[in-house]
């Protein structure tokens, strides 16, 4: 199962691998003294276009905030962000560990506007008791915001105008940076971030490195001792080579643009299919990141197909979940979630409709389709002559017969009877419910979407419909060889009840109580 949970799955990308291990025996000194880290802070200035950048490297995300924030406030001093902003939801208090509050402001798409927070600050100051409050004294943003989200040049140079205005320093979180950079359309430039910001970090974890951030303090305008309180919070490298060489390898022939470019246009495609499909955005989004807004038994079913995040509930019937490309994402991983989201939709459209003997020659496609199927499979079920032409004809006759269908596409046939199967009533073993029930057989799909999990939501339309009949028990049989569906009835919450003899050959039983869970040829 392709999984788009998270864009930190991987390990590494190749290039990156490559040089950790063409350099791994190289003694090197510590602390980030060698000279690939050093190597690595000169292409990040030569990128920043800053010859006077101090460049500085830890471990993740939550330490650098944590770093840069307390080392940067004075005691008294808190750090504004927007509510939704990683320091104030994803961190676990890392920031209140330190002493310093995190001041939480309205946001609007993830991100903190300049008049916002000038009107904060302005109402702290003309508080006659600011004194005994915490004072602001930084603004963090993050850019991609949590919502993948970008903020523009301007809004960037409006942002870094208040807060030189009211001496309040402006921090960057650039966590998935590269991925702001290659965005579409953006106007904001590694240069231009150097320029506006007092300290920005550059992110590796989830741009194509095993581990690591790059701290950059524009103009060499660092705290005092900054390696010296890195060290003290636990975050100075001994081996410090190891996300030196990492960056050299990620900042050499523009790889770290190039691999971020690779997500973009993987998100791009992720939007593409869920525009097909006709679903809703949360939120418009430029980056790795997609929001989309799915049914709740849409979002149920796919999540058995791809793998996804559950981002917030959008109202009783609907969720928000994400969608994360990164530098790794494959085709094949594309493919596989556009399959899933053609299958899924179909799924959720499906209904049970009753057949006409018109509909003979649709049901007899289905049905020689499957019994090729069970023989290739080396399954002796329906490879006697049963069902025949006569058998379904008399489904249809006696309004018994049922299709599976999306839109117009006939996709499935089976035979749904709610008068009992008489050989039920010598079964070899015991039933788990003596209630009224409903019984299925001769289910069969079509070539094109046997395999595609059709089953799973046939089985609970028919539990729809038999309890509006008010049948509350299922019973269906196969044959003992029959692995594939003994799977599925067992996935699908069936139990094993015994033997019984159908179509001159054994079979085993199964049933169900409807209202527990259910899915190919029967």
């Amino acid at each position: 199962m392709y999984s788009f949970a998270c864009d930190y799955l991987e390990g590494c990308h190749e290039d990156v691998l490559k040089a950790l291990c063409e350099t791994n025996m190289e003694q090197a000194p510590g602390y980030g003294a060698d000279r690939f880290t050093k190597q690595a802070a000169d292409a990040i200035r030569s990128a920043c276009q800053d010859e006077q950048a101090s460049v500085y490297f830890v471990n993740g995300g939550t330490q650098t905030n944590q770093l840069v924030i307390d080392t940067m406030l004075a005691p008294y001093e808190g750090v504004i962000a927007a509510q939704t902003g990683h320091i104030n939801v994803h961190e676990a208090g890392a920031i209140e560990c330190t002493g310093h509050k995190v001041l939480a402001l309205p946001e609007t798409n993830g991100k903190l506007s300049a008049s916002d927070v000038d009107a904060y600050v302005q109402r702290f100051y003309q508080d006659d008791n600011h004194e005994h409050m915490v004072f602001p004294g930084m603004v963090y943003i993050s850019h991609p915001t949590e919502y993948g989200t970008l903020y523009s040049a301007d809004e960037l140079r409006q942002l870094a105008k208040v807060c030189h205005a009211h001496h309040l320093k402006l921090f960057l979180d650039g966590a998935r940076l590269g991925y702001g950079l290659a965005a579409d359309d953006t106007d904001v430039t590694l240069p231009l971030i150097d320029e506006l910001c007092d300290v920005f970090y550059i992110g590796g974890t989830k741009v194509g490195a095993l581990n690591g951030e790059a701290i950059v303090f524009p103009g060499g305008k660092e705290p005092t001792h900054f390696l010296t309180q890195i060290k003290q919070h636990g975050a100075l490298f001994a081996k410090g080579r190891l996300v030196g060489v990492q960056f050299l390898a990620l900042f050499t022939d523009d790889l770290y643009l190039r691999i971020s470019r690779h997500a973009i246009e993987a998100a791009k495609q992720i939007r593409q299919i869920f525009e097909a499909a006709g679903c809703q955005f949360y939120i418009d989004s430029p980056t790795n990141q997609q929001f989309i807004i799915l049914e709740n038994n849409v979002m149920k079913e796919l999540s058995r197909w791809v793998e996804f995040g559950y981002w917030e509930d959008y109202d009783e019937d609907h969720t928000v979940v994400r969608f994360a490309s990164s530098w790794a994402t494959t085709q094949e991983g594309i493919e596989e979630l556009r399959q899933a989201v053609s299958r899924c939709l179909k799924q959720t459209s499906m209904k049970l409709v009753q057949g006409e003997e018109k509909d003979l020659s649709a049901a007899m496609d289905m049905i020689n389709a499957a019994k090729r199927y069970l023989h290739d499979c080396g399954v002796d079920q329906w490879q006697t002559g049963y069902p025949d032409e006569a058998c379904i004809l008399e489904d249809l006759r006696s309004k018994k017969g049922y299709f599976a269908q999306v839109g117009d596409q006939k996709i499935g046939y089976l035979c749904i009877d709610f008068n009992g199967e008489p050989a039920y009533e010598h079964l070899n073993g015991s039933w788990h419910t003596d209630l009224p029930y409903v019984v299925v057989h001769r289910m069969a799909f079509s070539d094109q979407t046997r395999g595609h999990g059709f089953s799973h939501k046939v089985f609970q339309l028919i539990e729809e419909l038999s309890a509006s009949k008010g049948i509350y028990s299922f019973r269906v049989d196969t044959d003992a060889d029959n692995q594939k569906m003994k799977h599925i009835l067992s996935q699908n919450g069936f139990q094993y009840c015994g033997t019984i003899w159908f179509d001159h050959s054994e079979k085993i039983a199964f049933d169900k109580k409807i209202g527990s869970e259910t899915n190919e040829n029967m």
